[in-house]
């Protein structure tokens, strides 16, 4: 009886912790979108008469200066935590 209890704890966990996952991968989704809409109306105020495959890579280039900090964050999230992490973690304020 007390493996089966301890079996349902276990599923009961995993699914919270799927909600959560799925959770931040949404955040990390919408993150990602408004970088690309803040991305793309820099380049149509800054170069508006540029051509379409012109406007296609300012974007990229500057999304993954736009996406550096939510990047970070999203790894932190997804990786466990190693010595060299925490310590990184805790020189840095958030």
């Amino acid at each position: 009886m007390a493996l089966v209890d301890l079996e349902r704890q276990a599923l009961v966990l995993e699914r919270e912790r799927l909600d959560l996952l799925e959770k931040q991968l949404d955040l990390q989704k919408k993150a990602i979108e408004y970088a690309l809409e803040v991305a793309a109306r820099a380049v149509a105020i800054l170069q508006p008469d540029a051509d379409d495959q012109i406007k296609a890579m300012l974007i990229q280039i500057l999304l993954p200066t736009l996406l550096h900090g939510q990047t970070i964050k999203g790894l932190e999230l997804v990786l466990p935590p190693t010595p060299r992490n925490e310590k990184h973690q805790q020189e840095q304020p958030e």
